[in-house]
């Protein structure tokens, strides 16, 4: 008996000590071996794009030509006061000039020059030469530190006549635009920036491609007349002093603003072939008259097609701004054509009279479909009647408007008297397919607002 107590309590102890050890290992921690290696990443080095145009003064002697005003050169036996005067028969050279890549990032660059290829009468009797081979729209390479030289050149053609006398052309200018270049590899291939935007000088805008402006430009460039353009206006200001025509190809423009001073500051859309899905598109662009017209709409546009041969033409206008500017949509020589045209959470503030924000003209058998959707219009009427949408057909051409979630605010301007304004200027337009519209209006006596003429809003 005394054995099996002593067996018992051996293994109650064994027990005990083996509970006692499970539970010291719950709270316990493991031991291993270990070791560690780390390894540092090189600094994270941004290159450097900058190119600089510079004049030769001497032999091999360079000084910076930005922001300063090159004078043609005379010969070395000339007179030192001898003005620089043109006649029939005379050359003329500029400094020799030098594209200088300085810094760390390989760039492809072009050179603008306007004045001397402008459309001034003496330029007709001058032959300019630039030594850069293939010059035009032809892009450049330079590495780091390298640089590529060439010069200008003028001769007045010896048949000249006496109506070229006194004449003169004016602003002169000499521009380099840079970007990156495909020569830096990256951890998968060189061709990372293919796709990169050269800045844009007024004459490149004619070029068509990619664009994007890093200044304010004021702009009489058309647009490449066969060729897409890309315009990044890129929070930037671009003004026109004339209307900037776009003929066959596609237009791209966006992030920005585009300005008219006059009569003439609009984008002039104008094919002169049938156009085959021709595509126009403004995104995030603000659209502003500086000198809207109270009785003359045709000052306000600022966007204008003219349709001449059949075919189909797509416009696309997102999140657009239009301050007392107009969007045209016409035709002529009976072009039986076909315009879309869509606005997406557009606003339209307009100050005056006749009309306020889309001018349809299909007299000319267009057929043209407008779609309007999430879009405000904020009219002030100057007269007795206002259209924010003018509509003609004269039979010939078709109307559609179709849309969802729109706005009319209309107000009639103080002093004026009893004045109807009406969402869509006659009723020859189908607007079966454009639903509710969301109208408030300032309650003066005599103030009428429509959906067309003669039909109130539901």
């Amino acid at each position: 008996m005394d054995n099996k107590r002593i067996k018992k309590n051996a293994l109650l102890s064994s027990v005990l000590a083996l509970s006692l050890s499970v539970i010291m290992l719950i709270g316990t921690t493991f031991a291993w071996f270990t070791d560690t290696a780390t390894t540092a990443v090189n600094k994270i080095q941004a290159g450097t794009l900058d190119v600089a145009l510079e004049m030769e003064v001497d032999q091999d002697e360079w000084v910076s030509a930005e922001d300063i005003t090159l004078e043609f050169i005379k010969a070395e036996e000339a007179p030192q006061d001898e003005p620089v005067l043109w006649e029939p028969g005379c050359t003329y050279k500029l400094p020799k000039l030098r594209v200088v890549n300085n810094g760390s990032l390989a760039v492809k660059f072009k050179v603008i020059i306007t004045g001397i290829m402008g459309d001034a009468k003496l330029n007709e009797v001058i032959d300019w030469n630039i030594s850069l081979p293939n010059f035009g729209d032809a892009e450049y390479q330079l590495l780091p530190g390298d640089n590529q030289e060439f010069e200008i050149e003028g001769h007045m053609q010896e048949t000249a006549g006496n109506e070229y006398q006194g004449l003169s052309i004016d602003g002169i200018s000499i521009s380099v635009i840079a970007t990156q270049d495909t020569v830096e590899y990256d951890s998968n291939s060189n061709s990372y920036d293919e796709d990169a935007l050269f800045p844009a000088a007024s004459a490149d805008i004619a070029a068509g491609g990619n664009i994007v402006l890093f200044d304010d430009l004021t702009t009489d460039k058309d647009f490449a007349p066969d060729e897409d353009t890309v315009l990044d206006l890129n929070g930037k200001t671009l003004t026109a002093t004339k209307g900037l025509k776009v003929v066959n190809g596609d237009l791209t423009m966006n992030n920005g603003t585009l300005k008219k001073t006059g009569s003439f500051g609009y984008i002039d859309i104008r094919p002169d072939g049938a156009p085959d899905g021709q595509k126009i598109r403004f995104e995030n662009v603000d659209f502003i008259n500086e000198d809207p017209a109270t009785f003359n709409n045709a000052v306000d546009e600022m966007v204008k097609l003219v349709l001449d041969k059949p075919g189909d033409i797509e416009f696309e206008f997102i999140n657009c701004k239009f301050e007392n500017a107009i969007v045209v949509l016409s035709g002529i020589n009976d072009s039986n054509g076909t315009v879309k045209a869509a606005f997406t959470n557009c606003e339209f503030n307009s100050y005056g009279t006749i009309y306020g924000a889309i001018d349809a003209d299909a007299i000319n058998k267009v057929n043209i479909n407008l779609e309007l959707n999430n879009c405000t219009f904020n009219m002030e009427s100057t007269g007795n009647f206002f259209y924010v949408i003018r509509t003609r057909t004269n039979g010939t051409g078709t109307i559609n408007i179709t849309g969802d979630g729109n706005k009319l605010n209309a107000k009639q301007a103080a002093g004026f008297g009893e004045a109807a304004v009406r969402l869509i200027g006659f009723d020859d337009a189908d607007y079966s397919g454009l639903d509710p519209v969301i109208v408030t209006k300032d309650p003066l006596d005599g103030f009428t607002v429509e959906k067309a003429w003669g039909v109130p809003f539901e």
